[in-house]
């Protein structure tokens, strides 16, 4: 029975995406539909940690590919070089990859996170920038990641960010404002003393 990688990010089955990657399916493939999301992003939003650190950590020397019209860039550690030799492309996620609305995992991560806790999330989060997705990156509204953590009141994700180089003035288009604008609760206090 062939594995679906969405159904098995979405239900935190890890055997079937080992087996899934195993058998050279490709855990960078968007879900058919309107909405392009990654198994990474289904995992990120179903709030299943496990499978979240696994795609990541299957993932780390992919290539980063948007859709139509956006940018394309390997995945670099911080000192430049290129990471992860010997991975194979077409077999890993792709942290960074981008669904319709130009956001990563990490996006969805900080506008929801599913029921994962807050201190999965922010372990997530660390993860996923480590893996190359840039924290501040914006998506086609401009919110960056640190946007929907401050608008959601998630203090930790949002500190997280932040010492990952999330620009707290970077404003969304239109009237969506700054994170600190959209911050809400403990997350509005940290943006504030920052």
């Amino acid at each position: 029975m062939a594995v679906d990688p969405y159904q098995a990010a979405s239900s935190g089955d890890l055997a079937g995406l080992r087996s899934y990657a195993a058998g050279g399916g490709e855990l960078d493939a968007r879900r058919p539909g309107q909405l392009q999301r990654t198994p990474l992003h289904v995992a990120i939003e179903a709030g299943q940690v496990a499978a979240a650190r696994l795609l990541i950590e299957l993932g780390g020397g992919c290539q980063r590919r948007g859709l139509p019209g956006h940018p394309s860039a390997p995945l670099r550690r911080r000192d430049g070089a290129p990471r992860g030799r010997g991975v194979a492309p077409r077999s890993g996620a792709e942290p960074g990859a981008l669904d319709c609305f130009g956001e990563t995992a990490l996006h969805a991560l900080a506008a929801g996170g599913g029921l994962a806790p807050e201190d999965d999330q922010v372990r997530i989060a660390r993860r996923l920038v480590a893996a190359g997705v840039a924290a501040d990156a914006a998506g086609n509204a401009g919110r960056a990641p640190l946007w929907y953590a401050a608008a959601r009141g998630k203090a930790g994700v949002a500190a997280a960010l932040l010492e990952a180089g999330a620009d707290p003035g970077r404003r969304a288009d239109g009237e969506l404002g700054s994170p600190a604008e959209a911050a809400s609760g403990a997350a509005a206090a940290l943006l504030r003393r920052g």
